[in-house]
Formats: C-alpha cells, structure tokens, sequence
C-alpha cells in the first residue's frame, strides 16, 4: 500500500472518531404584514377584456389585483366575418399578449347581445349594433335581412334552426381544430346560447318571461350545443352558466365533466337578491329537481368542484358597490368572498374595474 493511501486511511479513520461542534447562527426575521394578493398560475382574480389593466401604459388601473388569467368573450360575427373565414388573428394576437406576461386566457364565444348595445369604442365595428350572428348567416334565417343586415339588433335567434345549427357547428368545429391543444388557453365557457352567452333571453323578452324553458326550449333543444363544444375542445375544460329554478340543463352538464359560474355574484339588492335568494334557489333545484327523471338533476353538483371550475362575475362593479354604502358594507363585502370560497371559487371576474380603497384589505 502506497503511503498516499495509508495516510488517507488514516486521516479518514480519526475524522470519524474525533466530534465534530458547530457554533449555529441566530437569524431573526420580522416579515411586514401585507394585504396584496399572492397571484397563483390558473386561479384568482382575472382581467376582463383586458390583458393587463393594473399595468396597462394608456389606462392603468392601479388598484385592480396582480392577475394569472385573462377572460375574453366574442361575438362570432367578429370571429367569421364571411362564411368559411375565420379571424383567427385576432383571437391568437390576444393569446400571444398574455403569454407574454404569463397569463392563460379563458374564452366565450356568444351568438345574440343585448336589444340595442353596441360595440366598444376600441373595436373596428365601434358604434355599430352589435349583431351576435354573421350577416352572412343573418341573411339566410331573418327575413328581413335578405338583401343585407341593417344597424339593428332586434333579432332573435331560434335555437333550433338547422341552418344556425349547422353554420354555428361548422364555426366551432373550426375553433376546436386550431385552439383545442393551445396550452395558452386555460378553459371555455359554453356561452353558444342566449343574450351575452348566459342562456337566457333577457333585454328581448319581460324578465319574469324570458327564461329558455318560458320561451319553449327543452333540454332536447340546449343540450346539442354543450356537446358541440366537448366534441369540439376535448382536451379543455369548460363551464356552463348556472342558470334558474326555470332551467334544467345545468344539471345535465355537470354531470358529464362541465364546471359552472356565475354571474352577478355579491348581489345583495334589497328585496330579491342573487346571494340571498337566486343561487340558493337553483343550487337546491339543481340537486333535487326531478320533475323529468335524473337528466335534469346533480346530487353531487356542489362537489363538482372537486374535478371541474367554479367562476364568478361580480353584479356591476365593486367601484359602484362603493356607491351603495348602505348595502355593500365592508362586513357584506367580506361575506361575499367569504361565500366565494366556501364554494370552492376558481376564478373571480372583477370586471377590471377599479377597487375602492375600503374594499381591497377585504381582496
């Protein structure tokens, strides 16, 4: 044995035997309390038709929370022009905008707005009436619109017109085969039905009359479009509309993998409520309604959570709750979140307005 070798054995033996001390360090460290938001990837508060707000160069709003996810919605007038051409650039110019800041986005594709609303002063068709449906479609199913689509928006689609039906699946075939795998987009929310996607037909018809199954329409009806966009986007989660005591086909869709929203989440109007009476109401429909068999009912809807998305879209802004201080209290503020997340909350859409000051402590 080489010396080298007999002394390494030797130094390698006295090492282990000979106890090794240590003198630990003390460090101390006071973190300051902090009332910001910890943003998550994929949960949390999103941006609505916004990118960025909090940081946006031209109109920033400071107050509005960090945000992981973008939401945007689309009429399909915006998104097939002319039959058979698709503006896929202005969908995947707003994908690569939030990737650049890491965001993901969530989309609706919508069919009818509101009676008389317009589009945005920042949209190519600002002014207009907005239609929902492409003109081209509009000339072939409206009989006033055979030589040409008028700045009116009174039309209302039929649900069950096989030539929408047909045109609208080719449309969504369409996005499926270019979004399905875009690992940018985080989820879509089934809004193919109804005024702004929320399947009803309100601002057309009387409130108290304007629920789907008031105007005819049967599960037999809706439930062909929540399938059109699970054939079409089967690697993407989606979510339904909660919907009323008046509808079935939620039941339907949570029951076949589909999570849920919301809106008008944090309504506490005086008399009739959403928080108070609408989702209470509908949460117990959807779990016991059985007027029709088990299609229409979810027993396990409030644990859906577990395996699909729960969004929410606050009722107006949190900015106009700042001027109702007798109804959105700091404590009633509070109670809304606090609900927020007994039920499992996903996503909060804010609406990318600004956060009264009283209020943010509560975010």
């Amino acid at each position: 044995m080489s010396i080298l070798n007999k002394n390494f054995i030797q130094i390698s033996l006295i090492s282990l035997l000979v106890p090794i001390t240590s003198h630990g360090m003390s460090i101390e460290h006071s973190p300051k309390e902090s009332y910001e938001i910890i943003t998550n990837p994929d949960i949390g508060i999103t941006d609505h038709q916004t990118i960025n707000i909090r940081h946006n160069k031209d109109w920033n709003i400071p107050s509005y929370p960090e945000t992981s996810v973008v939401y945007y919605r689309w009429y399909w007038e915006e998104l097939e022009p002319e039959k058979g051409k698709y503006n896929f650039k202005l969908i995947d110019d707003t994908i690569n905008e939030a990737k650049k800041l890491n965001k993901k986005i969530v989309i609706r594709f919508m069919t009818l707005a509101g009676l008389n609303e317009t589009y945005y002063e920042d949209s190519p068709r600002a002014g207009k009436k907005i239609l929902g449906i492409p003109c081209w479609l509009k000339q072939q199913i409206d009989p006033k619109s055979k030589n040409g689509c008028q700045n009116d928006n009174s039309f209302v689609v039929n649900y069950t017109d096989p030539k929408f039906k047909k045109s609208l699946q080719n449309f969504i075939t369409a996005m499926g085969n270019r979004y399905n795998n875009n690992a940018n987009i985080l989820r879509l929310d089934v809004g193919l039905i109804g005024t702004w996607g929320e399947w009803h037909l309100g601002t057309f018809y009387d409130n108290s009359k304007s629920t789907l199954k008031d105007l005819g329409y049967t599960n037999k009806d809706l439930i062909p479009y929540i399938q059109m966009m699970k054939q079409a986007f089967p690697n993407k989660s989606l979510t339904i509309d909660l919907g009323t005591t008046n509808d079935s086909f939620t039941g339907y869709a949570t029951r076949n993998g589909l999570g849920w929203r919301a809106d008008c989440f944090g309504d506490w109007s005086q008399g009739w409520n959403h928080m108070q009476q609408a989702y209470p109401e509908t949460f117990n429909h959807i779990l016991k309604n059985k007027r029709n068999g088990n299609n229409e009912t979810d027993p396990y809807f409030l644990t859906r959570w577990k395996k699909a998305p729960v969004d929410f879209e606050v009722c107006d802004t949190m900015k106009e709750w700042g001027n109702q201080p007798n109804i959105y209290t700091e404590k009633k503020v509070r109670q809304t979140f606090d609900k927020a997340l007994s039920l499992h909350v996903s996503l909060m859409n804010l609406k990318s307005d600004p956060i009264p000051k009283k209020y943010q402590k509560i975010l």
